[in-house]
């Protein structure tokens, strides 16, 4: 596991991210087993899956519930597909809703919004 050195206090938590030097890919690659040995790109600053809002189902988002341990923010969030277009080929439109189509994870993870932060790391 990458380092935990990058240390940020929002306002609703502290949270932790790392130093990358890799390819933008799919993964984080803080959390590569085995740990991956540093690449040759311009060091970038991660912080992923920063929680910043909630909502309930039709309702307005509002700020998450604070923290207070510091959250390791390392991997990217959870990634809610659309779902497919009408009649996407089927004869019954209430069978799109079948196990062809990725399902969305748990109802817990619907309800929260979060923040992918990247900034490129300057040398003074």
């Amino acid at each position: 596991m990458a380092p935990l050195g990058l240390a940020v206090d929002t306002q609703h938590g502290p949270v932790h991210g790392f130093t990358d030097t890799h390819p933008l890919q799919l993964t984080s690659p803080a959390l590569a087993q085995p740990p991956l040995q540093p690449g040759n790109r311009t060091p970038v600053l991660k912080w992923l899956a920063i929680p910043y809002a909630h909502a309930d189902r039709f309702k307005r988002p509002v700020a998450p519930t604070s923290w207070s341990d510091p959250k390791p923010c390392l991997e990217f969030g959870s990634v809610h597909l659309p779902p497919p277009p009408p009649h996407f080929g089927l004869a019954d439109p209430l069978a799109r809703c079948s196990t062809q189509f990725p399902q969305p994870p748990s109802n817990t993870e619907l309800l929260c919004v979060l923040l992918q932060l990247t900034l490129e790391r300057r040398q003074h």
